[in-house]
């Protein structure tokens, strides 16, 4: 099926849908071969048609020869039944996991019924409401700046459940919003559309859809059209969330809201509309600048006159359809940029699943990525390989040597680029100086101070009463004052009978006895009065949620619930060994959990920045005080050894080691005890090859 477009010709095969885009003189011969003739016939008649072209039988030959590879061209001694275009290989979704595209459906029947939705849309009357709403709803931004300003710095907290979900949700609906735009102006403008599925982009999904027949197309505006569809329809949605934004109160939807409007502009700006990118914007270019295959004319003006050297090629090389300099400009900044955007969602993945505790996952994700890419690489240096019509060149091989030298000499520099070597962790903010006040006895709780209060050393903080041990001192006491008193009585009357000496010798190892025991109760009475081991300030004692059961451990109901000092426990019961307080001194400390690898590379000294996620736009420095195996850390009691385990990831193993960090400036007022964040440590310097071998040795110790 031929069509005009433009000044070239569109060719569509029916049977496998696949578009080709010919020249004048392409589309000439194409069209010749309507009717069986010889090559000398053909060519005499081009030869007519273009005078000025010195074309011979053997070049005709030879584009006969490339429409019969591609099944446009059938021959009469062919015999062997026409074969599908070759598929990807198994590997290639494998070494591309970031776009996994899924079989689609013919979405034919539903733009029928979408028909009179398209004619709406596209309409002029539309357009121009379309353009008024978008002023309005811009204005009544801006003069809102100040309030949009803070919610979108809140939409940066991607590791809050509710704003992950929003944004993810946002993508999902953009993009298929985006995608029907583009198959419903296609149907609008006359093209065809047969192909609608679902694209796995970055573990999102996407919608696709195939509107090549837009290439049959004569009008170029109509082309443009086509492509600016899904722009479209996203500037739809962002005016009508922007505009949901400026009425909803403050909630879920209204989050969702905004993250639409930020999808459907940032998304459209980087990678829709931008041409580096094989999307909206690259289509438009590639139509506007008269080049067909803008990517693969853009690579063969970068790489062709290389390939062409190597293998000692002196032919005239395939004319391209622009300047081969412009083209070349084009493809080395298109690589670039590329190279740029999968680094950023690699590095936004590889965060957001370390962050989640599946720091493992992200590297594996990252090494498939960068699997792929070394083996498009591998078949690039493939196509390198010299040959001649005769067998092998020796004199290509020599540049081809010459050529794989200096990639290895490029890559060794790279290599050898000296970095920082940076280890990452999970870290907590604790106090630097401080002491757990345990009950070492059971009993009842009577509080002396309140949470929040600072204390001086030695200062009663709680009294643990026992009815029973009070009762025994009780009796003790008035054993030793009858002792005493029998005593006294016996010694004045042993003055007149000597006999009554040998019965104070009797009671007075018995008085001795009641008092060693009551100073024996006594000490133990001390004992439970809990006094401020350090001078600070008294806080509630570290515990994980799950200390807050309904039941303890032997099936009874607490005696307690909260804190032990807070104001409704007073007068409750305290078993031995519970914590009632921490005195926390002056001073704060971060302690970093690493593995056992990680932590062999940190020494003493080292600097650390620290970012916590209640504010992670504060960093703070500070240096590594000591690394110590954090089950042989006697300082650290097994509340902190719990809560350190629900820090670790799902897929950590082996041994964890504490990293102590002193901070080096001044505590923020906003820095608490037990904070949670990120920490980055500097470990020293180390070439980018060896931070490369570190990352595929942990890589493959966790396989």
């Amino acid at each position: 099926m031929l069509s005009a477009s433009g000044d070239a010709t569109v060719v569509k095969d029916p049977l496998s849908l696949e578009y080709f885009r010919l020249g004048d003189r392409e589309g000439f011969l194409l069209r010749t071969l309507r009717d069986p003739m010889t090559v000398a016939e053909l060519t005499r008649r081009f030869q007519r048609q273009f005078p000025n072209e010195r074309a011979t039988g053997e070049q005709v030959l030879g584009f006969c020869a490339s429409l019969y590879d591609c099944s446009l061209l059938l021959s009469d001694a062919a015999t062997e039944p026409r074969k599908p275009s070759g598929k990807a290989p198994w590997y290639a979704t494998l070494m591309s996991p970031l776009a996994i595209r899924l079989p689609g459906v013919d979405p034919t029947p539903l733009l029928g019924v979408l028909r009179p939705l398209g004619s709406l849309l596209f309409g002029r009357a539309f357009a121009v409401t379309l353009l008024v709403a978008t002023l309005v709803v811009g204005m009544g931004l801006l003069g809102r700046a100040e309030e949009l300003t803070i919610e979108l710095r809140r939409m940066l907290d991607l590791f809050s459940p509710m704003h992950a979900l929003m944004a993810v949700l946002a993508v999902v609906v953009v993009k298929a919003w985006h995608e029907l735009g583009h198959a419903i102006a296609c149907r609008r403008m006359g093209a065809e559309c047969h192909e609608v599925g679902v694209l796995l982009l970055a573990f999102l999904p996407c919608l696709y859809c195939d509107v090549s027949d837009a290439w049959s197309l004569s009008s170029r505006w109509r082309r443009a059209t086509v492509a600016l569809g899904g722009v479209y329809f996203e500037l739809m949605l962002a005016v009508a969330a922007g505009a949901a934004w400026l009425v909803l109160a403050p909630g879920p939807l209204r989050a969702l809201s905004l993250y639409v409007v930020v999808v459907a502009s940032v998304s459209t700006l980087l990678v829709n509309l931008n041409p580096l990118m094989r999307y909206d914007g690259y289509y438009l270019l590639a139509d506007a600048w008269g080049v067909a295959n803008l990517h693969a004319q853009s690579r063969e003006a970068l790489w062709g006159p290389l390939r062409r050297w190597v293998r000692g090629d002196r032919s005239e090389p395939e004319p391209l359809d622009a300047s081969p300099g412009a083209l070349a400009a084009y493809g080395m900044a298109s690589i670039v940029y590329g190279w740029f955007i999968l680094a950023l969602i690699l590095w936004g993945l590889h965060h957001a699943l370390s962050a989640a505790g599946f720091r493992a996952v992200g590297d594996l994700l990252v090494a498939l990525s960068m699997g792929g890419l070394a083996l498009v690489g591998v078949r690039w240096f493939g196509g390198l390989v010299p040959r001649t019509a005769g067998g092998r060149s020796p004199g290509g091989f020599v540049r081809f040597g010459v050529v794989a030298a200096l990639t290895a000499l490029v890559f060794y520099g790279v290599a050898s680029w000296p970095i920082d070597q940076t280890l990452y962790s999970t870290c907590r903010v604790e106090n630097a100086v401080f002491a757990d006040v345990v009950a070492r006895s059971p009993g009842v709780l009577r509080p002396q101070v309140r949470y929040g209060e600072v204390v001086e050393a030695g200062q009663l903080i709680a009294e643990i009463e026992d009815t029973s041990a009070d009762l025994r001192r009780l009796e003790l006491l008035q054993r030793e004052a009858e002792t005493a008193v029998e005593i006294a009585g016996l010694q004045t009357r042993s003055q007149r009978d000597a006999k009554l000496l040998a019965e104070i010798a009797r009671l007075e190892p018995t008085l001795a006895e009641v008092r060693r025991q009551l100073r024996s109760h006594d000490e133990l009475t001390e004992r439970r009065r809990l006094r401020a081991p350090i001078a600070g300030r008294v806080d509630p004692p570290v515990k994980l949620a799950a200390d807050n059961a309904s039941e303890t451990k032997t099936g009874d109901l607490p005696t307690w619930s909260g804190a032990p000092l807070d104001p409704p426990n007073g007068g409750c019961w305290l078993d031995s060994g519970e914590t009632v307080c921490r005195v926390a001194g002056d001073g704060l400390r971060v302690v970093l959990l690493l593995s056992e690898d990680d932590s062999g590379l940190v020494r003493v000294g080292d600097p650390v920045r620290i970012a916590l996620d209640r504010a992670p736009a504060a960093v703070l420095a500070g240096r590594v005080e000591g690394v110590a195996l954090a089950a042989a850390d006697e300082a650290i009691g097994d509340q902190e050894r719990l809560l350190e385990k629900s820090l670790r990831s799902p897929l950590q193993k082996g041994a964890v080691y504490r990293v102590s960090v002193g901070l080096l400036d001044a505590s923020p007022p906003e820095l608490q005890a037990g904070a949670i964040g990120q920490a980055r440590v500097v470990t020293g310097r180390e070439t980018l090859g060896g931070w490369a071998y570190r990352w595929l040795r942990r890589l493959v110790r966790f396989g």
